[in-house]
C-alpha cells in the first residue's frame, strides 16, 4: 500500500502515482525515472560538440534545466519547483516560436521579440494563478491547460518554415510537435481516469502507466523538436545538417553534418589583390571549384551560393567593392541570388535582370527596408505617394532645367568656390560644397540662395545630411548589431542629450509630426528581423536629428513665397503647396527636402570622377581633345565605380526569383554595382573600365541600373550628370595637372553601400 502524506500536507501537483512505494527517499519513482535529463543531455552534447549558435546552446541547457526540475519535483513534491518546471516548459515553446518562425519574425517583424516577453508575462502569471484555481487537481489539469497553448505555437511554427529548411526538418517538426500534442492529451485523459485503470494498473504497487507514457513521449518529442531547431539555426549560419543514427548509441538520432554539401562560407577580398577566400571549420584558406549546378542538398533542395554577412560589413570589402563584385561574378558565375548568412533571411541579387525586373516590380517588393511606414526619404514612400511627389517635383529636375541651370552652375557656384590654384586641396569638401550648393539653389528661396553662397553653412548642411546618413543606416541592407553594455551608456547620454532640440522641434511641428520622424520605438529599439539603423553605433548624433530637421523647417516655411498660391515656380513653394491641400504632412515635406539634398552618393559620384582623371593623364588628354567623349567617361565611372553599390528592397509576399524561395519580409538586396558589372549582355571583361569601348562595357547603356529603373527611378539625376559634366569641363580647362595629393581612403565606416571617398586631396 502507498504510504500516506501528511494530513496537513496536500501538494497541488501531486499525480495520481502512489507514493513511497519504491523507495521512503522518492514521492514517485515512476515519474523520477522517465523525467531523467536524457533528452537535455543528448540535446545540450551535441549543441555544444557541434558548436551551435548561442541561442541552440541557451535551447540546450533550458530544456536539461528542465528535465532537472521535473525530476526533484517528482521526487519531492514541492509545489514552487513544479511550477517552475510548468513555466520552464511553456516558455522555451514560446521563446523558439519567436526566434525561428517566419510566421512571427518575418511578418511581425522587430516586435517578434516584444511579443514574446508578453507572452512569456502570460505564462509566468498563468504557472501562478491558474493551478489553484482549477480545484483539488488542478495542479495536474493546469499542466495541459498551460502547457498546450505553446505547443500549438511551436507545430503552427512549423508549419511556417520556408526554403530548403523545409525538406530538412519539416517533417520531423511537424512529427515532433503532434507527439507533444499527443502528450498533452493523454495528460487531459489521464485527469478524468485519475488513479482507475488503465491510468494506474494494479502491478509495483499501482503503475502509473498513462503518466510515465506522457513523460517517455515528451522527452522524444522535445528531443526529435531540439534536433531540429538545430537544422535550423546552423542552416542560418550556412552549415547542412540532416538527421542520422549515433554511431555509439545506434538507433537514436543525432544530427551530423556532410562535408561534401556545405555552402562557401566567406567570401571577400583583399585588397586589391582580389583573393576570393573560404574558410574551412579548421580556419584554413580555401577555394570552393564545385560548380554550383551540381551542389545539392539532402532531399534534393538546391544549393543556395552563400556570402557571410561579416564580409559585407568589411571595411575591407566597402573600400573595394568593385573587385567584391567582380570576385562575386567569378565565383557564382550562374547565380543571380544569393543568401547573406547571419542575417535573417537576407538574400543578395547581382543579376542585372532581375534587379531590373525587382526595381520595377512594386506589387512583391516595397523600396522601404521596413514594414512599419516609418518616415525616411522619398524613396521609401508608399507608390502612391511617391508618384505624387514626384508629379509635383518633376518639373524641377527634367532635363531642360538641368540644362538651363548649367551656367550658373559653372559660372556661379563653381566659380565661388573655386580652388587656389596650384595647392592641396581637400576634394571630399570641395565636392560636397559643389552639389549642396547646386542642390539648394534648385530648392529655391532667398534663404536657400543665401546657404548656397555660404561654404561654411554649406559644410554645416553637409555635416548634417552625412549624420543622417550615418543614423538611418543601413539603407545598404544591413548593419551590425547593438554594441554591448558599456557603449549603452553613451547611447543614454546622446538620449538625455538629444532631449532639448527634440522638445524644441516638437513645438515647431507639434509632438503628431514630431513622432513621425522620430519614430523613437522603433528607430532606438534593434531587433533581429530587419536591418538595423545606425543610432546604437553613433549615439553621440542623436542631437543632430531634431536640430537638422528643425533647420529644414525653417527651410520650408521660413523662406516668403515667388509665386501667387497654387503656381508653384520652385520646390519649396510646391511642397508648401502638397500640405496646404492635404496631399503631404509636414513631416513627409521635411523627408522630402532630406532626399533632395542628400550628399554622400552624388558626392561619391564626383570623387570618383575626379580620381580617375587624376590618374590617368592620357585620359585627361583624350577628354581635352575631344570633349564629346565626356558623357561616355561618366558613364563608365557610374557603370564601375558605381556610388551606390546596394540598395535593400522588402519581399510583400512569398515569391521566388530564379528557383530560390524568397518568404514574404526577408530582405533582398540588390548588388547595382555588380549587375552594373554583369556579363549579361556584354562582350569582353566588364569589370575593367573601358570608357570608350574595347571591353563591351557600353554596349548596353539602357541596362545602366545606377539611377535605378522604372517608377523609382532617381528625380535628380540630369541634376546631378549635368553637375558632373560641368566638374569634368572644369578640371579640364584649369587643372591641366591634375594630381592626387598624399594618402586617401575610401568610405568604409557607413552601411548605406556607398562606395567614395572619404580621404582625397588633389592639387590643380
Amino acid at each position: 500500500m502507498a504510504q500516506e502524506l501528511p494530513a496537513a500536507w496536500h501538494p497541488l501537483f501531486d499525480h495520481p502515482e502512489p507514493n513511497y512505494v519504491i523507495t521512503p527517499a522518492v514521492c514517485e519513482f515512476w515519474s523520477v525515472v522517465t523525467t531523467v535529463p536524457i533528452a537535455g543531455m543528448l540535446i545540450m552534447f551535441q549543441a555544444f560538440r557541434m558548436n551551435f549558435g548561442w541561442r541552440v546552446k541557451v535551447l540546450s541547457v533550458w530544456v536539461f534545466t528542465m528535465y532537472c526540475c521535473a525530476c526533484f519535483s517528482h521526487a519531492s513534491l514541492i509545489t514552487p519547483a513544479f511550477r517552475v518546471t510548468v513555466g520552464l516548459v511553456a516558455s522555451q515553446g514560446c521563446f523558439v516560436f519567436s526566434q525561428y518562425s517566419y510566421l512571427v519574425s518575418l511578418q511581425l517583424g522587430n516586435i517578434s521579440e516584444p511579443i514574446a516577453v508578453v507572452l512569456e508575462a502570460i505564462i509566468v502569471a498563468a504557472v501562478a494563478l491558474i493551478p489553484q484555481q482549477l480545484g483539488a487537481r488542478g495542479g495536474h489539469l493546469s499542466l495541459g491547460v498551460i502547457q498546450t497553448p505553446p505547443v500549438f505555437l511551436g507545430l503552427l511554427a512549423a508549419g511556417h518554415i520556408h526554403g530548403y529548411h523545409k525538406v530538412l526538418v519539416y517533417d520531423k517538426l511537424i512529427a515532433s510537435g503532434r507527439l507533444l500534442l499527443f502528450a498533452m492529451a493523454l495528460s487531459f485523459l489521464e485527469y478524468y481516469l485519475w488513479d482507475a485503470p488503465p491510468s494506474v494498473l494494479p502491478i509495483f504497487g499501482g503503475f502509473p502507466l498513462v503518466h510515465v507514457t506522457i513523460h517517455v513521449v515528451e522527452q522524444i518529442g522535445i528531443y526529435m523538436y531540439a534536433l531540429s531547431v538545430c537544422i535550423l539555426d546552423a542552416g542560418e549560419m550556412g552549415r547542412v545538417l540532416t538527421f542520422a543514427p549515433d554511431p555509439f548509441l545506434g538507433i537514436v538520432p543525432m544530427v551530423v553534418e556532410d562535408a561534401q554539401m556545405q555552402p562557401l562560407n566567406v567570401l571577400g577580398c583583399n585588397g586589391s589583390k582580389g583573393i576570393k577566400r573560404k574558410y574551412s571549420d579548421s580556419g584554413d584558406l580555401e577555394i570552393d571549384q564545385t560548380p554550383a549546378k551540381q551542389r545539392k542538398l539532402v532531399g534534393g533542395a538546391e544549393w543556395i551560393p552563400v556570402v557571410n554577412v561579416s564580409v559585407l560589413l568589411d571595411p575591407e570589402v566597402r573600400k573595394n567593392h568593385p573587385e567584391f563584385n567582380k570576385n562575386l561574378h567569378e565565383l557564382y558565375p550562374d547565380a543571380g541570388v544569393i543568401r547573406v548568412l547571419g542575417e535573417k533571411s537576407c538574400f543578395l541579387v547581382k543579376s542585372r535582370r532581375l534587379v531590373r525586373q525587382i526595381l520595377k516590380d512594386e506589387a512583391n517588393f516595397s523600396s522601404h527596408p521596413w514594414p512599419d511606414g516609418r518616415v525616411i526619404a522619398l524613396n521609401t514612400m508608399t507608390g502612391s505617394k511617391h508618384a505624387l511627389v514626384k508629379k509635383l517635383l518633376m518639373k524641377f529636375y527634367s532635363p531642360a532645367v538641368a540644362s538651363s541651370f548649367k551656367p550658373h552652375f559653372q559660372n556661379g557656384i563653381m566659380e565661388n568656390l573655386r580652388p587656389d590654384k596650384g595647392k592641396s586641396f581637400c576634394a571630399v569638401t570641395w565636392a560636397g560644397r559643389l552639389h549642396m550648393a547646386g542642390a539648394l539653389r534648385v530648392l529655391g528661396g532667398k534663404e536657400a540662395e543665401s546657404i548656397a553662397s555660404s561654404p561654411e553653412m554649406l559644410d554645416q548642411f553637409v555635416q548634417m545630411n552625412d549624420d543622417m546618413v550615418k543614423l538611418v543606416a543601413p539603407l545598404g541592407g544591413i548593419g551590425k548589431p547593438a554594441p554591448g553594455l558599456w557603449p549603452s551608456f553613451a547611447f543614454l547620454k546622446g538620449l538625455v542629450r538629444a532631449l532639448p532640440p527634440l522638445l524644441g522641434l516638437m513645438r515647431r511641428i507639434g509632438f503628431g509630426q514630431t513622432y513621425a520622424i522620430m519614430r523613437p520605438e522603433l528607430n532606438l529599439y534593434q531587433g533581429p528581423c530587419f536591418p538595423r539603423t545606425g543610432t546604437r553605433q553613433h549615439p553621440q548624433l542623436l542631437p543632430e536629428v531634431p536640430r537638422y530637421f528643425a533647420i529644414l523647417d525653417d527651410l520650408l516655411t521660413g523662406t516668403p513665397r515667388d509665386s501667387p498660391r497654387g503656381e508653384a515656380t520652385t520646390c519649396l513653394d510646391a511642397l508648401r503647396d502638397a500640405e496646404a491641400d492635404g496631399l503631404l504632412s509636414r513631416a513627409e515635406c521635411l523627408g522630402v527636402l532630406v532626399q533632395m539634398m542628400v550628399n554622400m552618393t552624388t558626392r561619391n559620384a564626383f570623387l570618383n570622377a575626379l580620381h580617375r582623371l587624376a590618374e590617368d593623364k592620357e585620359l585627361c588628354t583624350t577628354l581635352r581633345a575631344d570633349r564629346t567623349k565626356i558623357k561616355a567617361f561618366l558613364h563608365e565611372v557610374l557603370r564601375v565605380d558605381t556610388p551606390l553599390q546596394r540598395t535593400p528592397k522588402r519581399a510583400l509576399q512569398n515569391t521566388h526569383l530564379d528557383g530560390t524561395f524568397i518568404p514574404k519580409g526577408s530582405t533582398v538586396l540588390l548588388l547595382l554595382g555588380a549587375a552594373n558589372m554583369s556579363p549579361e549582355g556584354c562582350g569582353g571583361d566588364p569589370s575593367q573600365f573601358c570608357p570608350f569601348g574595347g571591353s563591351g562595357s557600353n554596349d548596353k547603356k539602357e541596362s545602366l541600373v545606377t539611377f535605378g529603373p522604372g517608377s523609382r527611378q532617381c528625380l535628380g539625376q540630369h541634376l546631378v550628370m549635368m553637375e558632373m559634366e560641368s566638374i569634368v569641363e572644369f578640371v579640364l580647362d584649369n587643372a591641366p595637372n591634375l594630381a592626387v595629393d598624399g594618402p586617401t581612403m575610401r568610405v568604409h565606416d557607413v552601411d548605406v553601400g556607398n562606395f567614395g571617398w572619404s580621404t582625397l586631396n588633389l592639387v590643380f
